[in-house]
């Protein structure tokens, strides 16, 4: 090829087309990537949701998926099934022989099941990569357990567990993998971004943005080796999540975040309960109490346990305030010398403080005082229209002129159409005689 063939590369429109195919290009989904994917089908309940190869032998998913598809932890009645390519339906029964769950942490949404027949499932192992604040991403999976789907979009947002994307999934899309442009794992798919999102698409059937667990979180919670372990360290990823997403914010916009809080926190307490030694998960025995109501003495005081214990707190604090009882504010000299004379370390007694503090300090109110107040505001919202609207019926029925029947049919319609039909007060005298049959 001469020089003068080549000039074609340094056209605009070549440039042009170059800069909008190539993000596309580069997050093309390859035969081999696209059979890493497998869709999970319960015998028992028909539930299914999306699953990923990460090593031989080994599947990824979430904790709600392993609930879902292996009722207490009973896989006998699942079926693996694989789709052939991009856009196929996953119609390839996949025998794998034994499979058990492997791990399940509810608190972050992740479990991994482990098949017993390694060589069944032939796919290219991914690695996990650190995502990055507006990389573009692709998501695949199975929404809707229909054909195998690859949905494109970027990150909008990191925390320090998720990721939070614009890609579209919907009901189904539960255990897909999140890729970057290089295929490596930065996220698995656990929940829609969006409750009201989510909520429309039950009703509409239209897929939402998604939200995911960070694919360096995944990288290191599945490869610890005893459950403990894991434990320990979703005790860790909670705290960081409060003290960097909670407990820096105030008013209505720490709602959302402490909700999400203590949603995990309540996934938590099911793993400590099934893993956890019962003297290091006993302080689990004081969640939902006020926060001045100490957990019980540790009669064990290990990492484990001290970190059960600042949990729980942190779970009290944003469920009912900082407070001794339902009227009465929490006092920080008596409860700091309750924590003194109780026989913890001094270093547990200060995280402890550091914790509560700054909740004392911008006089936290819980979620349980905010939810009633926004309820009462509502109620209150409601008796005031239904009490206008009642008003207005008794006006408009005053109003108009005629038979009783024209009187009943226009009153009707008026209230049908309030508050709306209160325009009609402030129309032209002569309009309004029209309508009153005057």
């Amino acid at each position: 090829m001469t020089m003068r063939s080549r000039s074609y590369l340094y056209s605009p429109i070549f440039l042009l087309l170059t800069i909008i195919l190539a993000p596309l290009v580069s997050l093309g989904t390859p035969l081999d990537l696209a059979r890493t994917m497998v869709l999970l089908r319960s015998g028992v309940n028909g539930g299914c949701a999306t699953a990923a190869i990460v090593s031989p032998g080994l599947l990824l998913t979430n904790a709600h998926v392993t609930d879902l598809v292996c009722p207490y932890n009973n896989c006998s009645k699942l079926e693996v099934l694989r789709a052939g390519s991009l856009g196929a339906a996953a119609r390839e029964p996949l025998d794998l022989g034994k499979i058990e769950v492997a791990s399940s942490l509810h608190a972050l949404d992740i479990a991994t099941l482990r098949y017993e027949r390694k060589e069944a499932l032939a796919a290219e192992t991914l690695n996990f990569a650190l995502p990055v604040n507006g990389e573009k991403i692709k998501a695949l999976g199975f929404p809707r357990c229909g054909p195998l789907t690859e949905s494109l979009g970027a990150i909008n947002s990191l925390s320090n567990l998720h990721i939070h994307t614009d890609a579209r999934s919907a009901h189904g899309s539960s255990g897909s993998l999140v890729l970057n442009a290089n295929s490596e794992i930065v996220g698995l798919l656990d929940q829609s971004d969006s409750l009201l999102d989510a909520l429309q698409s039950l009703v509409t059937g239209k897929s939402f943005p998604a939200r995911g667990v960070r694919g360096d979180v995944l990288s290191k919670l599945i490869s610890l080796p005893t459950p403990k372990l894991a434990l320990e360290a979703q005790a860790e990823l909670l705290m960081d999540y409060h003290h960097s997403q909670v407990s820096t914010r105030a008013g209505n916009g720490r709602v959302w975040p402490a909700l999400t809080f203590i949603s995990m926190v309540d996934g938590f307490r099911l793993d400590a309960i099934a893993v956890a030694p019962a003297e290091e998960a006993q302080a689990l025995l004081a969640v939902g109490e006020f926060p001045a109501t100490l957990p019980p003495d540790p009669q064990q005081q290990s990492r484990l346990a001290n970190l059960v214990e600042l949990v729980t707190i942190a779970h009290n604090l944003e469920y009912k305030g900082a407070f001794e009882s339902l009227l009465t504010p929490l006092q920080m000299e008596g409860w700091q010398a309750a924590l003194t004379a109780s026989g913890r370390s001094n270093a547990q007694i200060e995280s402890l403080v550091e914790l509560v503090k700054p909740a004392l300090e911008m006089k936290l109110q819980g979620l349980i005082r905010v939810l009633t107040r926004w309820a009462a505001l509502a109620i209150c919202g409601v008796l005031l229209a239904l009490g206008l609207w009642c008003l207005s019926l008794g006006y408009a029925w005053a109003w108009f002129n005629g038979s009783l029947l024209r009187r009943l049919v226009a009153t009707t319609l008026f209230a049908a159409l309030w508050p709306v039909s209160l325009l009609a007060f402030m129309l032209p005298a002569s309009a309004r005689k029209v309508i009153r049959a005057e």
